[in-house]
């Protein structure tokens, strides 16, 4: 958008505006794909982000029931169930909790990928009668990741045993026939880079050691990474401060000496460059250095660096460290090295090692990015292990895929060298594919040492499986289970079980999340629920369940909660939330939490039964990620409109069902949008840019939530036309041009009453015109009215996203305007001079006015469209207009709502339809929601109504191309164009035209501060407006000669072409009286130098002619031959005058303000005084002729 000025100027009927106005026109979007054509049905569900940053994989729960789904639609067990991503096409992890048709629940539960900051949805397919078994599901290297029982390795031929190596990235080589790891070697004599081979790489005895390709004289970090590239193997690493790299034409060769490739250049890396890895971007095959810096004293952090080749030059990230430290105490807060890179189907997923220190104990975390640009932490993905050799450390290495799995090269403990694997596809509705621990006890008949290890008793005679339950026998002091995988702040232990020996002395029953250990290790370490009953000298100590939070610091710390043990089923729930908090549940009831004594070491599950004799029975235990509370889900409807447009018609829906009150309702752009002439109810209601809703007269729509209407541009954006009853917010987010990409000063209306919306973070202000004082006024986002036009000034960081809400306009709306004058005119020029102004405070401006102080802004009036839909234009000018003036709101030459055109910041008209648009991306036939757009009133008690009639749906049409459904008048859209700038006037044909005023058809120009206009005078009798539009009668077309103006005070070479409908067998012909040259616009152009100070009417015409024109009446030509306009702060004076013409400016109080003598020419201008603003008479006096002219500044 162009620069604003606070100013317009009203010029003999013309309105010269210095500020832009949004044009809003719709696009074609395209919508989420689909999964299958076999499944027929399908359910968007909304995930609501429960806290304050983005989440990844992470569990929600989706309960179904007969109030929003319909458990009849899908087979009996659910098996037909299907769960995608948000496109719509991607399957994700599922797992049926419960499928109860008969009595209409069930419950699922989804691992849902990413969950931004606000929501996301994910879609639940069905009604396929016969489903094929599952595809697996392909999965990203994020883990779970289960450890090789045989590390670490142990490399067949090494003379040291496996000792002080640091594994990094495998690599296949086919010339060998083998897979090949490049290590770091910290042996004291052998510092340096080595490699080890295997033909079966997850298996961490068969790898071979080869021995050392580069040994360096002292120690390093060294961190190599080996790539194959076009005959050559290199390998990067670090030799401090710099990364290096070596090649050879074969992996077991002899290499080349190391060159350097990267050193340290910037403040975050100032000490070392370090851990390079390098591979090849198959978007745009540039080479990516995902590297280590560190600024010194082991501050180490991750960033990058570009080449087009893989020697280099590489090109370092503007913005690194691209993975910086994380908060202080979270897993990242103080080591942040050691990347690696996984492209998975477009994503990069970064694995780097991290500790909350600078120091061990050091585990591997993972981040993603798609752009390079934006990076998104998603945790921790391969913590440190319960116990071992890499209890200490689980870090380093990097992950290839070998067939079916993803192989994790991993260095644990002080140094040795590991394998992790995690399978690539999972298998859906699983549990254990959905939660990152889940043991249901529904197989075998013992615990599954994958997954349990005995810290106390043996599976022999402590435990047993049956019937779906693990069943804890306690012998001798107590049996205790340790879950094989550990887990950190930000997760939930869940398990139902039940303590039959409940109420007898020191019979326990403990669950959930303690420090891995033997025996009692680890128990001063824990978060549990415990019945920690005793009988002290004949009084129980407790009859409550009792939680518990341990970080060590003393011994057992019980609470009593608030529920009483017993001996029934429970689900006991227990969470931990950083920074440091605890959390216990029992079921449904309340939670209850502490910041006391929380630990924030990782822990693992926990199931123990103690007490001689006492049992424990367990029916599932799961662990899942946490968030701070349940995320809230919406099973939602969508709607299709595959049978109609009746919104209580199920066939309509996509679900099979049609909505109710706990059903959210997602509407997009479909053929056939919804109609509601009933009563509905129904929850949130999401209406995607470019879909369309109508609530018919007699309907009622009721949202218990919101109804929200959604723009994706400028040219996108939904609609909803209300002509029953719309109950509930609405919100409306209009898009407009950000000020980043060229636009401001934008003027809009809102579309809801009692907008809430304050708009901070994208709206410096809002200003509304006055027109009674001519200025603009300050007022805010929260007072916007209905149906008028405000300004709205951007913020330089907004992303052009302005957000209303409010309600929907019940009945008509009527808008006061305001005028100079009191009284209605016909539209002729000597009407126009004999008006009266305002007499006093009775009318709407609520003052006296004036020509001169008191003129305000001429009459023009800023509305606005009040509707949450596009604006029918001719129903707004129907209603508006009459050809008798006292009964019309508009001046009758300005019938017309003005805009911008956009493109070229110039200010055009949409008015009563001739089938041909008023400028680039505007329609004739509606306006959309959020429009401001200026009118001129016929007076100051014109009031403008807005009637519910006037809403249409106009979003599918792209409004460059708005006139399909009306043929074009015979006419022409004529153009004139210098250089970059152009501008073109419309002459049409209709047989119920006059060569006079036609109000609604002949549309006065909105003349601005520009380097060139073109415009037609009336061909009738000159009325003194210049006009945009023009129309003319069918008959005796030929006998009409239409006076263009053209206003150019710079001068120079201009291009006449024109668009044009032929009327009958007439051509269009360009007339250049001062050349004498006829131009057939039909298959020409003209081309011709204009003079500096080229002003007004006089040289070109248009001609409607089957053949070259030769003499025809010129009607413009009047008695004196004088004509009078403003142009461009210049007063022109158009006719013949003697050099003896003496031309006045004079207020209507009768002061001079300014008199010039004229030069004896055809043309005289005269430059006004800086700030001259009011109405003015110009009178020009040459001998016995005086010619007088009312003109208006503002």
């Amino acid at each position: 958008m162009k620069a604003f000025r606070n100013s317009f100027s009203c010029v003999s009927g013309a309105l010269v505006l210095s500020f832009v106005i949004l044009v809003l026109a719709p696009v074609q979007i395209s919508g989420q794909g689909w999964y299958n054509v076999n499944w027929p049905h399908r359910t968007p569900v909304t995930v609501y982000n429960p806290g304050s940053t983005a989440l990844t994989n992470f569990q929600i729960q989706i309960p179904l029931n007969s109030d929003n789904f319909d458990l009849s639609l899908t087979l009996s067990n659910g098996s037909d169930l299907r769960v995608t991503s948000d496109d719509g096409v991607t399957l994700i992890p599922f797992w049926i909790e419960l499928w109860d048709q008969t009595n209409d629940t069930a419950s699922v539960w989804v691992k849902v990928p990413s969950i931004p900051v606000d929501s996301v949805q994910v879609y639940f397919y069905y009604g396929n009668p016969t489903p094929s078994m599952p595809s697996p599901i392909e999965t990203p290297p994020t883990g779970p990741y289960t450890r090789a029982v045989s590390n670490p390795i142990l490399p067949a031929g090494d003379p040291g045993a496996g000792a002080s190596l640091l594994a990094e990235n495998v690599v296949w080589d086919p010339v060998s026939g083998h897979y090949w790891m490049v290590f770091a070697n910290y042996r004291s004599g052998s510092y340096g880079v080595g490699l080890v081979w295997s033909d079966n790489p997850a298996d961490p005895t068969s790898w071979t050691w080869h021995g050392n390709i580069y040994t360096h004289a002292s120690s390093g970090s060294f961190a190599p990474h080996i790539v194959f590239e076009n005959g050559l193997w290199y390998v990067f690493f670090a030799i401090r401060p710099d990364i290096v790299y070596i090649t050879c034409s074969t992996i077991n060769g002899t290499y080349s000496a190391p060159t350097t490739v990267l050193s340290p250049t910037a403040t975050w890396e100032t000490s070392r460059v370090d851990e390079p890895y390098v591979f090849k971007r198959a978007s745009d095959n540039k080479w990516l250095m995902v590297y280590m810096g560190d600024a010194g004293g082991t501050t180490e952090q991750v960033g990058y660096a570009t080449a087009d080749n893989i020697t280099g030059p590489y090109t370092k990230y503007t913005g690194n460290p691209c993975i910086p430290f994380g908060l202080p105490g979270s897993y990242d807060a103080g080591t942040v090295a050691d990347p690696w890179v996984f492209e998975f189907q477009g994503t990069y997923y970064i694995g780097y090692t991290v500790s909350s220190t600078k120091n061990p104990p050091w585990s591997t975390a993972c981040a993603m990015t798609t752009d390079w640009q934006t990076f998104t932490k998603l945790g921790v993905i391969f913590p440190v292990n319960t116990s071992g050799w890499d209890a200490t450390n689980s870090f380093r290495g990097a992950v290839t895929r070998i067939g079916d799995d993803y192989i994790f090269s991993y260095t644990g403990g002080s140094y040795r060298m590991g394998i992790a694997t995690q399978p690539v596809f999972i298998y859906p509705n699983r549990a254990d594919a959905v939660f990152d621990f889940y043991d249901g006890f529904d197989y075998g008949t013992d615990p599954d040492g994958s997954k349990w290890a005995f810290a106390s008793g043996d599976q022999f005679t402590h435990t047993s499986i049956s019937g779906g339950l693990l069943h804890l026998y306690a012998t001798g002091t107590f049996v205790r289970l340790n879950g094989l995988k550990s887990f950190g702040m930000n997760y939930i232990s869940e398990t139902r079980a039940y303590h039959p020996d409940q109420g007898i002395h020191e019979m326990i029953g403990e669950v959930g999340l303690a420090q891995y250990g033997t025996g009692g290790t680890g128990l001063t370490n824990s978060v549990r629920i415990v019945d920690d009953f005793k009988v002290l000298d004949g009084v129980p100590s407790t009859m409550y369940w009792q939680r518990q939070s341990n970080n060590g610091s003393i011994g057992d710390p019980f609470v009593n909660m608030a529920q009483r043990s017993d001996k029934e089923w429970h689900v006991f729930k227990i969470y931990r939330q950083a920074p440091g908090t605890a959390g216990f549940q029992i079921d449904d009831n309340p939670v209850e939490t502490t910041t006391t004594l929380v630990p924030t070491i990782n822990l693992v599950p926990l199931l123990m039964s103690y007490g001689n004799g006492n049992d424990l029975h367990v029916d599932w235990t799961r662990v899942r990620k946490w968030a701070g509370t349940e995320p809230v889900v919406r099973v939602a409807t969508e709607w299709t409109g595959g049978t109609g447009s009746d919104w209580a018609v199920a066939s309509n829906w996509i679900s099979g069902f049609v909505p109710g009150a706990n059903n959210n309702v997602i509407v997009q752009n479909v053929s056939s949008h919804p109609e509601v002439s009933g009563s509905v109810v129904c929850n949130d209601i999401v209406m995607e840019p470019l879909a369309r809703m109508t609530v018919n007269s007699g309907g009622s729509l009721t949202s218990v939530g919101t109804i929200t209407i959604n723009t994706s541009s400028t040219l996108a954006n939904g609609s909803l036309v209300n002509k029953g009853t719309v109950n509930g917010t609405v919100i409306f987010n209009r898009y407009l041009l950000p000020r980043a990409s060229g636009g401001d000063f934008q003027l809009v209306s809102s579309p809801v009453a009692g907008n809430t919306v304050p708009n901070t973070d994208d709206i410096l202000r809002a200003k509304a015109y006055d027109e009674v004082a001519g200025v603009w006024t300050n007022s805010g986002m929260l007072s916007l009215a209905q149906g008028r036009g405000y300004n709205l000034k951007q913020t330089e960081t907004g992303d052009g996203v302005v957000t209303f809400s409010g309600t929907l306009l019940t009945g008509d709306l009527v808008i006061p305007a305001t005028s100079p004058f009191i009284d209605s005119y016909d539209g002729s020029e000597s009407a126009y001079e004999a008006r009266s102004y305002v007499p006093d405070a009775s009318s709407h401006s609520g003052k006296a006015r004036d020509n001169a102080d008191n003129w305000g802004g001429g009459g023009w009036n800023l509305l606005g469209n009040p509707f949450a839909s596009s604006m029918s234009v001719a129903g707004f000018v129907n209603e508006n207009y009459s050809d008798n003036p006292a009964e019309s709101q508009f001046d009758p030459s300005f019938v017309a709502l003005y805009l911008n055109e956009g493109a070229t910041s110039t200010f055009r008209y949409v008015a009563l339809s001739t089938g041909w648009e008023g400028g680039t991306y505007l329609a004739e036939d509606n306006i959309q929601a959020g429009q401001g757009f200026f009118v001129r009133a016929m007076n100051d008690l014109s009031e403008f109504t807005f009637t519910r009639d006037m809403q249409v749906h106009d979003v599918d049409v792209p409004m460059l191309k708005s006139t399909e459904s009306n043929e074009k008048w015979p006419g022409l859209r004529l153009s004139l164009k210098s250089g970059s700038e152009e501008r073109s006037t419309l002459i049409v044909y209709s047989e119920n035209m006059t060569a006079g005023l036609d109000p609604g058809y002949d549309v006065g120009n909105y003349a601005g501060y520009s380097e060139i206009e073109i415009y037609t005078i009336l061909t009738g009798k000159d009325n003194g407006v210049n006009f945009a539009r023009q129309a003319l009668p069918v008959a005796d077309c030929s006998t009409f000669r239409v006076p263009v103006g053209i206003d150019f005070e710079a001068g120079g070479s201009v291009t006449f072409s024109a668009e044009m409908v032929p009327v009958g067998t007439s051509k269009f012909w360009l007339e250049d009286k001062t050349t004498g040259i006829f131009t057939d616009l039909t298959t020409k152009s003209y081309t011709v130098t204009l003079p500096a100070e080229t002003y007004g009417t006089g040289r070109f015409y248009i001609i409607a002619s089957a053949n070259t024109p030769t003499a025809v009446n010129n009607p413009e030509e009047e008695v004196n031959g004088l004509r009078i306009w403003i142009s461009n702060n210049k007063a022109v004076i158009k006719g013949s005058v003697s050099e003896k013409a003496l031309c006045e400016i004079i207020s209507i109080q009768g002061k001079r303000i300014l008199e010039r003598r004229l030069e004896d020419s055809d043309l005289n201008t005269i430059d006004l005084p800086s700030g001259l603003k009011g109405v003015f008479l110009i009178r020009v006096t040459d001998g016995v002729r005086t010619t007088t002219r009312k003109v208006a500044l503002l």
